[in-house]
């Protein structure tokens, strides 16, 4: 069998695998460790359908001349996702109930509820319970939807822009303590909330600067994702020593930190200039 990658010869050797779906799954680890995905795959010169994909998935590899794999970078099929997505949700709302049920089980089908279901499971989650007529959210969904584009397109622009809401988080984040002893519950969760979506907001942008190349060494990362697990989970058992201790002395300084390295990496990303041969 010839394996194809976007219609050029692959060097990919078949060993033990028997059938297309194995083939795909030996991929899969590189993939992983790549900005792409599978976006398409034809058979013998015949594109497959997402409904033909479990029969393709068992096909002996002896039965098939020629394999391509079609690929897509990540932030290209995330935004495929994405405003096919607000499409969906603008002709549903536009639509009668018996259409919106046939939209709903269309998009349960396609390549975008798979997408969305394993890459963005919080958009996937809302943008369901749309489409299922589940709730009336509607606006605040596609006021999501714009957002996440926003990030796509631009991603660095997106992270200059969060700088006035990392200094309210780390402000807030300072007074929890003081919050939690007198008593301020209210102001307390508003913080962790905010704490929360800033720091979700941060995170993302860093995988979609990452996966546009941005280099960037992870501990640091590491170190503030753990904490900031730590800190979910301690707020969650009402820990509020631990919160307290975690909240000013780790949390604040780190989120600040992790910022400015973000912004010294893609400052010397721009200043870098281009090889030449």
């Amino acid at each position: 069998m010839n394996i194809l990658i976007n219609g050029m010869p692959a060097n990919i050797i078949l060993e033990s695998e028997k059938t297309i779906g194995e083939v795909l799954l030996g991929l899969e680890a590189w993939l992983n460790e790549s900005a792409f995905r599978v976006s398409g795959l034809s058979v013998d010169g015949t594109v497959v359908t997402a409904g033909e994909l479990e029969t393709i998935f068992e096909q002996n590899v002896e039965s098939v001349e020629t394999l391509d794999i079609q690929l897509s970078s990540w932030a290209v099929l995330a935004l495929e996702a994405l405003m096919r997505s607000r499409s969906e949700i603008l002709q549903f709302l536009n639509s009668d109930s018996e259409t919106q049920a046939c939209i709903h089980k269309t998009w349960q089908r396609g390549s975008v509820f798979q997408f969305l279901a394993e890459q963005m499971p919080d958009i996937f989650a809302i943008v369901n319970q749309v489409l299922a007529g589940t709730t009336g959210e509607s606006g605040a969904v596609l006021a999501l939807i714009e957002e996440r584009l926003q990030e796509l397109t631009d991603p660095v622009a997106e992270f200059l822009q969060i700088k006035p809401q990392i200094d309210t988080a780390v402000k807030a984040l300072e007074n929890l303590p003081l919050d939690i002893q007198t008593g301020k519950d209210a102001q307390a969760a508003q913080t962790i909330q905010l704490f929360s979506q800033i720091a979700e907001k941060l995170l993302r942008l860093l995988f979609i600067l990452q996966r546009q190349g941005l280099r960037l060494e992870n501990s640091q990362l590491d170190e503030f994702a753990s904490l900031l697990q730590e800190l979910l989970q301690a707020y969650t058992v009402n820990d509020t020593v631990l919160v307290s201790d975690l909240a000013e002395y780790e949390i604040a300084p780190r989120l600040n930190q992790l910022y400015t390295t973000i912004l010294n990496a893609i400052s010397q990303e721009a200043s870098t200039p281009p090889l030449t041969e």
